[in-house]
């Protein structure tokens, strides 16, 4: 397989010309993408559907400004590096031919129309990034200074002194900056390059290189002991729960794992491709899943899992009903309230008693101690953290302003389980037993009644 993929470094890029209109102002220009576009190929690789939000179809704009100014008079930048994972998985090498290919300018200081441009790279705090600016001017000087922010920042300032803030936060998935240089000034706007042809030449060269990569996703990865149904997880201790656990657990050295299954899944027991395994982290869901290690108080987490439960299941009063909340559509699609939200935890045994209200379900077994004074380590995925809507973080009771304060470490999800998956080669985790629902015979007619309705 490498030798096809290194043979890609002796592609020349090929500009093509445009037939479509454009308006060419200025006397150069500055292209910044975002992420390399998010998909490097015209379509996901995991589910085969087409994208526009890629490489092509960026590359026809890029190439129609190199063909009216000349190559020399427009600079390709890029903020941030959360690309397709399915790529990041291949490792640096697949991104570097791209890259090479698209001719993307990785220098610091760059000459345009006899003026230079510094490019400062920067996804921290006002005083991390405001370091780096000072330690950049003391090595470089330039005629103007641009600043590409990879993060949000809570206040945007002015006061780093710079001449052109981009924030990627501040482009749409298929958008991209373009800075027009005329007459020693900079203006920016924003391009949709989705509304133009995918360039052919890029599908037809790399063509080879997309297709190794899905003969791969297609090869066996790993073998499960045991089926996958997620539904499961809404009435109790789960094979795919206990699976994701184990790997939370295992990397990050925390004392205990949040997890909810973050779509519907069912997958029989056997051999599974590298495909599955994709499918089975919920890339198809977030791409750009992170694994966080954080600070929770007993209290705290006590807080966030009777929240939790207060979204789950209806209260004593509904004893005769339903025990899951459910929605129900105008279209009679119908789903549990908590989907993706039946957070379960394990390195702690506890019973969640039903025949109890709101703010009572949770009855801790054992030694384990929930208050203020009892500090845990917690293994939780970023977007259940600090992401829509902010959900463990609101409903642990912790403000916003202290989020990232909370934050020990920061993994890179997918690669990181894919890689412990395929050690394992069989995934033979039991199902860990730490935590039930009672009364049972609620459960049980609950199973058999809504599961039905829900899962069928």
């Amino acid at each position: 397989m490498m030798r096809f993929i290194y043979s890609i470094l002796f592609l020349n890029i090929i500009l093509t010309s445009s037939c479509f209109a454009e308006d060419y102002t200025g006397d150069g220009k500055i292209i910044v993408t975002a992420d390399f576009c998010k998909n490097i190929f015209d379509k996901n690789l995991i589910t085969g559907y087409s994208v526009k939000n890629s490489i092509p179809y960026a590359l026809r704009y890029i190439n129609s400004h190199r063909n009216a100014y000349g190559k020399e008079n427009v600079i390709l930048k890029n903020i941030g590096k959360n690309y397709d994972p399915v790529i990041k998985f291949f490792g640096d090498t697949v991104l570097s031919q791209v890259t090479d290919y698209m001719n993307y300018d990785t220098c610091t200081i760059v000459t345009l129309k006899g003026k230079t441009f510094g490019f400062i790279d920067l996804c921290g705090s006002f005083k991390d990034n405001l370091k780096i600016i000072e330690e950049f001017r003391a090595e470089h000087t330039a005629d103007f200074m641009i600043g590409m922010f990879d993060t949000e920042e809570d206040h945007r300032t002015s006061r780093y002194g710079l001449d052109l803030y981009l924030y990627k936060s501040d482009l749409g998935d298929s958008e991209f900056f373009v800075v027009d240089y005329k007459a020693d000034s900079l203006s920016v706007k924003k391009v949709d390059y989705s509304r133009y042809d995918p360039e052919e030449r890029f599908i037809q060269d790399l063509n080879f290189l997309c297709h190794l990569i899905e003969e791969r996703l297609e090869s066996e990865y790993v073998i499960l002991t045991d089926s996958i149904d997620t539904g499961g997880s809404f009435f109790g201790p789960s094979y795919i729960s206990s699976i994701f656990h184990k790997f939370q657990t295992e990397t990050t050295g925390a004392d205990l794992s949040v997890y909810a299954p973050v779509r519907y899944l069912q997958f029989p027991s056997g051999r599974r491709n590298l495909r599955d395994m994709f499918i089975l982290t919920g890339i198809l869901n977030d791409p750009e899943m992170t694994l966080l290690t954080i600070r929770l108080s007993g209290s705290e987490l006590l807080k966030f899992m009777e929240s939790t439960c207060g979204n789950w299941f209806n209260d004593r009063r509904y004893t005769e009903y339903e025990l899951l909340k459910i929605y129900r559509t105008a279209g009679e699609a119908v789903y549990p309230s908590a989907y993706r939200k039946n957070y379960s935890v394990s390195g702690m045994e506890y019973t969640i008693d039903v025949s109890k209200n709101t703010g009572s379900k949770i009855r801790i077994n054992r030694d384990q101690r929930l208050d203020d004074k009892t500090i845990y380590t917690v293994a939780v995925i970023a977007h259940r953290w600090n992401s829509y809507g902010n959900e463990i973080l609101v409903q642990a009771g912790v403000k916003i302003a202290e989020s990232e304060n909370r934050i020990i470490s920061k993994i890179e999800y997918i690669p990181e389980f894919l890689r412990w998956a395929a050690k394992r080669e069989i995934l033979d985790i039991p199902v860990d037993n730490n935590w039930n629902i009672i009364p049972e015979k609620r459960v049980d007619k609950s199973l058999s009644r809504e599961g039905e309705i829900i899962f069928r």
